[in-house]
């Protein structure tokens, strides 16, 4: 299994995990940034995960995070407020791991590319 799977593989599962309305539609669309079924697609095949769908990962783990802290100031309940810091943490977790997936896997096509490239 190489960085890219591996990597959303990782935040589907967390997400589900955390949030029980997570499916691998709702992940297809609001998360990868794709069609419905592109998760479930990745899922049943050998096919490598898209460079732009985990730039999309990452972006909407970071939108999610702000939003988070948003509420943060918002919040006028203290158990509020730590939910929401709760939140922003869980999800600037997750947007690190996302954008180590993105580096590494940019990183792993690039050395592909140049291996084929010197052939």
């Amino acid at each position: 299994m190489n960085t890219a799977t591996q990597t959303i593989d990782l935040i589907y599962e967390s997400l589900a995990n955390r949030f029980y309305e997570m499916d691998y539609k709702t992940y297809s669309t609001n998360y990868l940034g794709r069609n419905n079924s592109y998760y479930s697609y990745l899922k049943s095949s050998s096919s490598s995960v898209s460079i732009e769908a985990l730039f999309n990962l990452y972006a909407k783990l970071m939108y999610e995070e702000e939003m988070a802290k948003e509420k943060i100031l918002e919040a006028d309940d203290r158990d509020l407020q730590r939910i929401c810091q709760s939140r922003a943490k869980y999800f600037g977790d997750m947007k690190h791991t996302a954008l180590n997936g993105l580096l590494e896997t940019a990183y792993e096509r690039l050395e592909e590319q140049k291996e084929t490239d010197v052939y």
